[in-house]
């Protein structure tokens, strides 16, 4: 497996095709852990925005037993980093802390956006990409979205 790692590298996209297509060739033919498995969720589901017009939340990624996602900058340039971006509103989101490149279990990012002046709801998504893997393999890379709502606080 060492001398196939340099071809890997330099083509993951052969290297992938290569694994979906020996597939059924494999005993039993599927991964031993479904990808569908990995659950995301805005925290609260209804953001509210200070005066200022800054809404806080938690982004929570909860990965099964047995599967790993990779962080934002995995060690081979095959492996698919995990991102979360935010369209349609200014914000930002922050990456947690990886062991070995990797997250595992209840994952946790800090999501920050803004509400645009004068505006005293608006609508975004977040669009979250990673690659599920087990000990052994790793899956097609994935893009999920979850579409959220942000309301600004009423004056007191």
């Amino acid at each position: 497996l060492s001398t196939m790692t340099g071809w890997m590298a330099a083509a993951p996209q052969a290297t992938e095709a290569l694994l979906h297509a020996s597939m059924p060739l494999l005993e039993g033919g599927k991964p031993s852990v479904d990808i569908a498995q990995v659950e995301l969720a805005l925290e609260p589901e209804a953001l509210v925005a200070d005066a200022s017009g800054v809404a806080m939340g938690t982004l929570v990624m909860t990965i099964p037993v047995g599967l790993h996602v990779h962080d934002e900058d995995p060690p081979q340039d095959w492996m698919q980093p995990t991102t979360v971006a935010i369209e349609g509103l200014e914000g930002r989101v922050g990456t947690p802390p990886s062991t070995n490149h990797q997250f595992a279990g209840t994952v946790r990012f800090d999501v920050q956006v803004r509400v645009p002046e004068e505006t005293d709801e608006a609508g975004g998504e977040l669009v979250v990409r990673f690659q599920a893997c087990t000990r052994d393999a790793c899956q097609t890379p994935v893009e999920r979205r979850l579409s959220f709502q942000v309301r600004r606080r009423a004056a007191t």
